[in-house]
Protein backbone atom coordinates (compact mmCIF):
# COMPACT_ATOMS: atom_id res chain seq x y z
CA UNK A 1 0.00 0.00 0.00
CA UNK A 2 1.32 3.41 -0.95
CA UNK A 3 1.00 6.77 0.76
CA UNK A 4 -1.47 7.85 -1.94
CA UNK A 5 -3.61 4.72 -1.52
CA UNK A 6 -3.72 5.29 2.25
CA UNK A 7 -4.61 8.97 1.83
CA UNK A 8 -7.38 8.21 -0.66
CA UNK A 9 -8.78 5.33 1.42
CA UNK A 10 -8.97 7.44 4.59
CA UNK A 11 -10.49 10.34 2.67
CA UNK A 12 -13.11 8.06 1.11
CA UNK A 13 -14.10 6.65 4.50
CA UNK A 14 -14.39 10.13 6.03
CA UNK A 15 -16.31 11.36 3.00
CA UNK A 16 -18.87 8.57 3.37
CA UNK A 17 -19.58 9.90 6.87
CA UNK A 18 -19.96 13.45 5.58
CA UNK A 19 -22.38 12.29 2.87
CA UNK A 20 -24.44 10.36 5.40
CA UNK A 21 -24.63 13.32 7.80
CA UNK A 22 -25.47 15.95 5.19
CA UNK A 23 -27.77 13.64 3.27
CA UNK A 24 -29.87 12.26 6.11
CA UNK A 25 -29.80 14.38 9.23
CA UNK A 26 -32.48 16.94 10.12
CA UNK A 27 -31.84 20.59 9.37
CA UNK A 28 -31.83 21.59 13.03
CA UNK A 29 -29.08 19.11 13.84
CA UNK A 30 -27.01 20.23 10.83
CA UNK A 31 -27.48 23.87 11.81
CA UNK A 32 -26.24 23.06 15.31
CA UNK A 33 -23.23 21.15 13.96
CA UNK A 34 -22.25 23.83 11.49
CA UNK A 35 -23.16 26.99 13.38
CA UNK A 36 -25.51 27.99 10.55
CA UNK A 37 -29.21 28.77 10.54
CA UNK A 38 -32.20 28.39 8.27
CA UNK A 39 -35.23 26.21 7.76
CA UNK A 40 -34.35 24.47 4.51
CA UNK A 41 -32.38 21.25 4.22
CA UNK A 42 -31.81 21.87 0.49
CA UNK A 43 -28.34 23.39 0.92
CA UNK A 44 -27.22 20.45 3.05
CA UNK A 45 -28.63 17.93 0.58
CA UNK A 46 -26.88 19.72 -2.31
CA UNK A 47 -23.62 19.53 -0.38
CA UNK A 48 -24.18 15.77 -0.02
CA UNK A 49 -24.69 15.44 -3.80
CA UNK A 50 -21.57 17.45 -4.63
CA UNK A 51 -19.49 15.53 -2.12
CA UNK A 52 -20.80 12.27 -3.61
CA UNK A 53 -19.46 13.35 -7.01
CA UNK A 54 -16.08 14.11 -5.43
CA UNK A 55 -16.21 10.71 -3.72
CA UNK A 56 -16.58 9.06 -7.12
CA UNK A 57 -13.50 10.94 -8.34
CA UNK A 58 -11.58 9.82 -5.24
CA UNK A 59 -12.63 6.22 -5.87
CA UNK A 60 -11.38 6.44 -9.47
CA UNK A 61 -8.06 7.88 -8.24
CA UNK A 62 -7.84 5.05 -5.69
CA UNK A 63 -8.36 2.44 -8.41
CA UNK A 64 -5.62 4.11 -10.45
CA UNK A 65 -3.25 4.29 -7.46
CA UNK A 66 -3.83 0.62 -6.63
CA UNK A 67 -2.68 -0.25 -10.14
CA UNK A 68 0.36 2.03 -9.85
CA UNK A 69 -1.12 4.83 -11.96
CA UNK A 70 -1.13 8.50 -10.99
CA UNK A 71 -4.26 10.51 -11.84
CA UNK A 72 -3.08 14.12 -11.87
CA UNK A 73 -6.46 15.60 -12.82
CA UNK A 74 -8.37 14.05 -9.95
CA UNK A 75 -5.65 14.97 -7.46
CA UNK A 76 -5.75 18.58 -8.68
CA UNK A 77 -9.52 18.60 -8.17
CA UNK A 78 -9.04 17.10 -4.70
CA UNK A 79 -6.40 19.64 -3.72
CA UNK A 80 -8.55 22.53 -4.93
CA UNK A 81 -11.83 21.32 -3.44
CA UNK A 82 -10.37 20.41 -0.05
CA UNK A 83 -8.13 23.47 0.15
CA UNK A 84 -11.00 25.70 -0.88
CA UNK A 85 -13.32 24.08 1.65
CA UNK A 86 -10.78 24.62 4.42
CA UNK A 87 -10.34 28.28 3.53
CA UNK A 88 -14.07 28.94 3.19
CA UNK A 89 -14.91 27.24 6.48
CA UNK A 90 -12.16 29.11 8.32
CA UNK A 91 -12.96 32.47 6.72
CA UNK A 92 -16.74 32.25 6.68
CA UNK A 93 -17.46 30.87 10.10
CA UNK A 94 -15.46 31.17 13.27
CA UNK A 95 -17.68 28.56 14.93
CA UNK A 96 -15.43 26.38 17.14
CA UNK A 97 -17.06 23.16 15.92
CA UNK A 98 -15.86 23.87 12.38
CA UNK A 99 -12.17 23.98 13.21
CA UNK A 100 -11.73 20.20 13.09
CA UNK A 101 -13.40 19.81 9.67
CA UNK A 102 -11.41 22.77 8.35
CA UNK A 103 -8.16 21.21 9.54
CA UNK A 104 -9.20 17.86 8.02
CA UNK A 105 -9.92 19.51 4.66
CA UNK A 106 -6.62 21.35 4.85
CA UNK A 107 -4.68 18.21 5.71
CA UNK A 108 -6.14 16.35 2.74
CA UNK A 109 -5.36 19.31 0.47
CA UNK A 110 -1.75 19.34 1.66
CA UNK A 111 -1.55 15.56 1.15
CA UNK A 112 -2.85 15.82 -2.41
CA UNK A 113 -0.53 18.75 -3.13
CA UNK A 114 2.49 16.82 -1.85
CA UNK A 115 1.45 13.85 -3.99
CA UNK A 116 1.25 16.14 -7.01
CA UNK A 117 4.72 17.54 -6.30
CA UNK A 118 6.26 14.12 -5.58
CA UNK A 119 4.26 11.55 -7.59
CA UNK A 120 6.92 8.81 -7.43
CA UNK A 121 7.09 9.08 -3.64
CA UNK A 122 3.29 9.06 -3.40
CA UNK A 123 3.14 5.72 -5.21
CA UNK A 124 6.01 4.06 -3.31
CA UNK A 125 5.02 1.28 -0.92
CA UNK A 126 4.79 2.42 2.71
CA UNK A 127 6.40 -0.74 4.07
CA UNK A 128 9.31 -2.47 2.47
Amino acid sequence: MSYLVLLLAVKILLTLGVIWVYGTQPTQKLNALSGQWGDSAMTYRLIAVVVTALLLADALALIDALSGQFNTGILLIGALSNGGAALVVLAWSFHPRLRVPAYAFGTVAVGFTLALIFPQLALMPLLG
